[in-house]
């Protein structure tokens, strides 16, 4: 393990975060984009465009960014690459889970189809992407934002990781550019879902319903 302290809004701290890396001939097999803003409790009109516009810069600039730093890494051989997207539900479910926090909704969903529109120009032998919803997890951002905890039926903590584990795997090929969810069994995504993403080129993507 090397822990290093980057603030993955500074242009500048990125890239010294991977010249850094490429000095001491480290190569990132695995990239996880998890670190988000769930932006301010209020409307997008109530919260103005400066705090608006600052998740964005932390929601959807990050990805980009961090992206084309993982996936221009030099190798003297062709090395498979695995890109993790922490997604949410809040991205689809604006009724409900985005309803108190909709820069968060909008914004990691704008994210979710930046990762989307990367993984159709880059093949997954190359560079496998997936995006998932971690489940329910009763994490430190959630209580600092006033979610009581008898509010849901909470997934185990060690959900979402394990989850990871598998979609950086050749057996989550299939996934590549779809968005998943970490409390969805493995064997059904292996057998009926998957037979649905071979038929449906939009199936378990961003887009527009009932397009």
């Amino acid at each position: 393990m090397l822990p290093m302290v980057c603030d993955i809004t500074s242009l500048t701290d990125t890239a010294r975060l991977f010249d850094t890396l490429k000095s001491q001939n480290i190569f990132v097999d695995v990239l996880v984009l998890n670190a988000a803003t769930t932006g301010e409790i209020k409307t997008l009109l109530d919260a103005g465009v400066t705090s608006v516009w600052n998740a964005f810069e932390v929601n959807v600039r990050t990805l980009l960014d961090l992206t084309e730093h993982f996936y221009k890494q030099e190798s003297k051989t062709p090395r498979q690459k695995y890109l993790l997207n922490v997604s949410s539900s809040a991205i689809h479910n604006f009724e409900s889970d985005a309803v108190v926090m909709p820069a968060y909704g909008l914004t990691k969903n704008a994210g979710t189809l930046l990762v989307q529109q990367i993984a159709k120009d880059v093949k997954a032998d190359d560079m496998q992407i997936v995006s998932f919803h971690p489940g329910g997890v009763l994490t430190d951002m959630v209580k600092a934002n006033g979610v009581p905890e008898e509010l849901y039926d909470w997934d185990d903590e060690n959900l979402p990781g394990q989850f990871a584990v598998w979609l950086a795997s050749p057996e989550a090929k299939f996934a590549h550019g779809r968005m998943l969810a970490a409390h969805w069994d493995v064997d059904e995504l292996k057998g009926e879902a998957k037979g649905q993403m071979q038929k449906q080129w939009n199936y378990l993507k961003v887009g527009v319903v009932g397009i």
